[in-house]
């Protein structure tokens, strides 16, 4: 429930609550993730609030995030919606969460070592070893 900024004790300020789920959501790579298993996330946008003295009744926000496996996939997936459903409650406020599961999702490409060096072989017999 948004209101005036000059009763922030009358409201639950979404913003806040975003901000700290993004802030946590950041860490969950460099302190919950083996540095030899790439992810990555990246919150890409934050929509909430015209006026400047209101608080907003919601905010929006939303990102990509990325692994080599589906594990870690599976795993980003769980950790960033706790924190943004715990966010969200520990400043009075609710959160919907939308993973876009409608849309494929892209999994981790993994290269055959095998299929790599015969396509290798096959690129220098017909291009030549300098190209």
């Amino acid at each position: 429930r948004g209101g005036h900024a000059a009763m922030p004790h009358m409201t639950a300020d979404p913003i806040v609550a975003a901000s700290l789920a993004i802030l946590s959501i950041q860490q969950i790579v460099s302190r919950e993730t083996d540095p030899l298993d790439s992810q990555v996330i990246s919150v890409t946008f934050f929509d909430g609030g015209k006026g400047y003295n209101v608080i907003p009744n919601k905010v929006r926000f939303g990102g990509t995030f990325r692994s080599l496996t589906t594990q870690g996939l599976a795993q980003l997936r769980k950790r960033i919606k706790e924190i943004i459903e715990m966010q969200a409650g520990v400043n009075g406020c609710t959160a919907l969460i939308d993973f876009k599961e409608e849309r494929p999702e892209y999994p981790p490409t993994v290269n055959d070592e095998k299929m790599y060096n015969h396509i290798k072989k096959i690129g220098k017999t017909l291009l030549g070893a300098h190209n």
